[in-house]
This record gives C-alpha cells, structure tokens and sequence, in this order.
C-alpha cells in the first residue's frame, strides 16, 4: 500500500504570493477524511473501511500509532498537537471536529504540501 499525499489547497482556492486573503482552516469533513485515510494507512487498510466513530483503539492504534498520527497532523496542518489528543479525542469523528476548531483558533490554513529531500 503505498502512503497517501497529503491534500493541497484545492483548485481555485489558491492564494497567490504577497495576496492579503489566507485559505480558510480545514473543515471538520476534510479533516475526518485526511485523519481516515492516515488511519487506513497505518493499519494497511483502505478509507472506506475505517468507521469514523469506532474508538481508535478498537482497530488496535496503540501509542506508537498515535506519535505517529500526532506528527502527520503536525507536518500537514502545522498544529502543534501532544500525543495524547489522540486519547482523548478517541475516534476520527472527534479527532477530526477537535482538530477543525483548533485549526479555526489559531488560524492555521492546513494542509501543507510534504515535502521530500532527494
């Protein structure tokens, strides 16, 4: 299975250099599904299959799992977020709508494009 690309600002929603407008912050339902797509992809499953309500931990997402989801938040939507968020925001449903009002406070426009070295 091969690791999913992060999402861009769509098509049309562009902010050119030096524009005042800034992309509005990701949506409860983009992130959801960005956070379900991560979570098919650590457990080698596909999106669909992920049931955004369902405890994480009843997949089986241990803490390593859940390091990882933090820093993939990180990376895509440049919020600063600590392990345990995943805890307590147990399922993508909730993760996912925390997450948006988190984006909305502090006005991160997420997600970023990943970059790779070569």
């Amino acid at each position: 299975m091969t690791e999913p690309t992060i999402d861009t600002v769509p098509p049309g929603d562009a902010v050119a250099p030096g524009d005042a407008a800034a992309p509005e912050a990701p949506s409860a339902d983009r992130l959801r599904t960005w956070l379900a797509g991560r979570v098919a992809y650590y457990l080698e499953r596909e999106p669909a299959e992920i049931d955004d309500d369902a405890p994480l931990t009843s997949y089986g997402l241990d803490s390593v799992y859940a390091f990882s989801i933090c820093g993939d938040i990180e990376d895509a939507f440049g919020l600063l977020v600590d392990p345990t968020l995943v805890w307590d925001h147990d399922s993508v449903a909730a993760l996912a709508a925390h997450l948006a009002g988190a984006a909305r406070d502090t006005g991160a426009a997420g997600p970023h494009p990943r970059t790779h070295s070569h």
